[in-house]
């Protein structure tokens, strides 16, 4: 799972604590809302405390809007099915955190996945990405 660099100044921080969170975790749904609920768990369940996760759902027809109000440390928006691009740009836009994680609503980030991104671009500070581990929603 990418952690995306918004700017290379500063390396990634567990005990790091702002009105900004550190990272940005955009879930971008259409229509997985069956995989939703594990994914949105799996992104609350990360060592790294200081983030916030967004979920755009992108034109979803099934039960996503319901599993996202479950999820009240969830940011929620809805907009016209626009593909996974025009959701990660919708979900970019609505971003706080200096760093920014795609997953996709079937994703199940690892505990430690923003970290080891973290690790990965302190050690190599000339990415503009890193990645963490994350599992399939059916391995």
């Amino acid at each position: 799972m990418p952690l995306t660099n918004r700017s290379l100044e500063d390396p990634i921080s567990s005990t790091r604590r702002t009105d900004q969170p550190l990272v940005t975790v955009v879930i971008i749904c259409y229509n997985h809302g069956a995989y939703l609920a594990q994914s949105i768990q799996s992104a609350l369940s990360q060592t790294m405390r200081d983030f916030e996760v967004v979920l755009v759902g992108d034109g979803s027809t099934d039960d996503t809007p319901q599993v996202a109000a479950h999820f009240a440390e969830v940011r929620y928006f809805r907009q016209a099915n626009g593909g996974m691009a025009a959701a990660r740009n919708a979900g970019l836009a609505q971003s706080r955190g200096k760093y920014v994680v795609f997953p996709d609503a079937a994703d199940r980030p690892l505990p430690d996945a923003p970290a080891a991104g973290g690790r990965s671009l302190r050690a190599h500070p000339e990415s503009a990405s890193g990645v963490g581990p994350a599992r399939a929603p059916h391995g």
